[in-house]
């Protein structure tokens, strides 16, 4: 190859060729084609902004160098952008200006044409185009303050970005009764009072979104309270249970007084009348979230009064009976009392606060209390009706056997104590129950087996005894080989448990045992490699008082070797 110098770029070339050795040069080629040297361009890409808001003009501007005539193709990932085709340089520069919607990063370059005498080349913008989405602002930056139960209006606008925008709440909650149009106006009554936190978003024509955090404030509206207790009332009344009402519809109120505590108290919702006077009330009611807190005031006129006293001693009581400490109460709350009776000391007396008793009667007795600036004296009667004294009967059973004693007032066990005038007699009957034997009295003056009749001149204590009758049981083990033995589990009455070893051809005897049903189980055995099974895998046996019951535990031998899985499966 060989490179020719010296041509002048955008003329037409042809060329021969001559080839020439030690022996001399050959005859010349036949001319070349024509051929046009181009000079070699460079093409560079800048952008008016970059980044660049979607929606915003950008425009992007070419330079090739040189500055040749020709033209250039601006393209974005490969495809001419709208308008920018085919634009003329002017001094080697070409402009292109395009708006975007849409976010992200292209990729942009311009293709020079070249011409004549210069070649084409493409220049890319360095790193791409960047397309960011637009700013939308919300306005205003903060919302006014509504009140609870009261119309709210508010419009909200955004700018920044295209018109028209469109609203809505996309986090958060709005004050129950509010709701946001998507033309951004906030309207509504509020139903509860608070701090409101949401969000409020705004998206324009192209889909841009911008937001803003709202904190809405729900004053709590005023409230009126109504508060007139009774008035005037009467000294010594009883506590006082103040009521309020609020157009609110609250209903917790609280209640003081700014009176002298020796006219009234107050404690909680109770009023204390102390004293005569004017007692000057306040009832608050503290509100919430939707109502401001409110207070009214009411005075109560308290006038002297009569007093009532309350005089009721413990009757009846019976002769010799402690003396008694009478006591009496006065709706007052005065204290002082003089005791006194006008029944003969053959019956009672009264000394200071202390009432003897003397007799069986009616004791007539008065209680008196003097008053005092706020009350007048008052007095009360009451009457003490003194009976002749009670001892009691009280019926035990012991022993190892069950029955009952019954008798006035008796039904033991269940009843088996009963207050009893003194001196009087009561007959005691003892039952035994099936099974048991009753075997006597002892207490009260009473013994042996037959009726119990006894005076009750103090405490007195009769008890009686029930023995458990008893018999025996005889079992027999046949069956089995010589010398065979099994245990024998045998359950009865009264918690009866008891395991015994028992040998074939031998006898179980057990005696003393509780009288009823005794049911003794044998298991199966196995005895020299010999499988043995009860004829009967359960007996029931009766005891009975004084008798043997005699009963036999028989085996057989089983059939074959699989008897024994055959025999459980039955069994069980």
């Amino acid at each position: 190859s060989h490179v020719i110098t010296g041509l002048t770029n955008g003329t037409a070339y042809t060329f021969t060729v001559v080839a020439t050795n030690a022996f001399g040069a050959s005859p010349a080629s036949a001319a070349s084609n024509s051929v046009t040297p181009l000079a070699a361009t460079t093409t560079s890409v800048a952008s008016s902004a970059n980044p660049v808001t979607a929606t915003s003009a950008v425009t992007f501007t070419a330079t090739v160098s040189g500055a040749p005539a020709g033209s250039i193709n601006f393209r974005s990932a490969g495809g001419t952008i709208a308008g920018c085709g085919a634009i003329a340089l002017v001094a080697g520069s070409a402009q292109c200006t395009t708006t975007y919607v849409t976010v992200g990063t292209r990729a942009i370059d311009a293709v020079y044409s070249g011409n004549s005498s210069n070649a084409t080349s493409t220049g890319v913008l360095s790193g791409g185009q960047s397309v960011i989405a637009p700013t939308i602002t919300l306005s205003p930056t903060s919302l006014p303050n509504g009140t609870f139960n009261v119309a709210y209006n508010q419009t909200i606008s955004a700018s920044g970005g295209t018109a028209a925008y469109s609203f809505a709440v996309t986090a958060g909650t709005l004050p129950g009764g509010l709701s946001l149009s998507s033309g951004g106006v906030l309207t509504g009554t509020a139903s509860a009072g608070g701090t409101f936190n949401f969000t409020v978003t705004a998206t324009d024509a192209n889909a841009f979104t911008g937001t803003r955090a709202y904190s809405l404030g729900i004053n709590a509206a005023a409230q009126t309270v109504t508060f007139a207790p009774a008035s005037p009332v009467v000294f010594g009344a009883p506590a006082i249970t103040l009521t309020a009402t609020a157009s609110s519809n609250l209903t917790a109120f609280t209640y003081a007084t700014s009176s002298a505590a020796t006219v009234c108290t107050v404690a909680g919702n109770q009023l204390t009348i102390v004293g005569v006077g004017t007692c000057a009330l306040t009832a608050m009611q503290a509100g919430n979230a939707n109502f401001a807190s409110a207070a009214a005031n009411a005075n109560v006129v308290i006038n002297a009064a009569s007093q009532t006293v309350t005089f009721a001693p413990s009757s009846p009581v019976t002769v010799g009976v402690a003396p008694i400490t009478l006591t009496a109460t006065a709706t007052s709350g005065l204290t002082a009392f003089t005791f006194s009776t006008s029944s003969a000391s053959s019956i009672c007396t009264v000394a200071g606060n202390q009432l003897t008793v003397v007799g069986v009667g009616t004791c007539a007795l008065t209680a008196t209390q003097a008053g005092n600036a706020n009350y007048a004296t008052a007095s009360a009667n009451a009457n003490v009706v003194i009976n002749v004294a009670l001892q009691t009967l009280t019926v035990s059973l012991t022993g190892t056997g069950q029955g009952t004693v019954t008798g006035t007032g008796i039904n033991c066990p269940g009843d088996c104590s009963e207050g009893v005038v003194q001196g009087a007699m009561v007959t005691l009957t003892a039952t035994p129950a099936t099974g048991s034997t009753f075997t006597g009295w002892s207490g009260g003056g009473c013994t042996g087996t037959g009726t119990c009749i006894v005076t009750i001149n103090t405490a007195t204590t009769v008890t009686a005894q029930f023995t458990r009758q008893l018999g025996s049981l005889s079992v027999t083990l046949g069956g089995l080989s010589a010398g065979g033995s099994v245990s024998l589990a045998i359950n009865g009455p009264d918690g009866y448990n008891t395991s015994q070893v028992v040998t074939t051809g031998t006898t179980l005897n057990l005696s003393n045992l509780p009288t009823g049903t005794y049911l003794v189980n044998a298991p199966s055995t196995t005895i020299s490699s010999v499988f043995y099974v009860p004829n009967v895998r359960s007996i029931s046996a009766v005891v009975n008082a004084g008798m043997t019951t005699n009963i036999t535990v028989t085996y057989r031998v089983a059939l074959n070797s699989i008897a024994p899985l055959i025999y459980f499966l039955l069994e069980d």
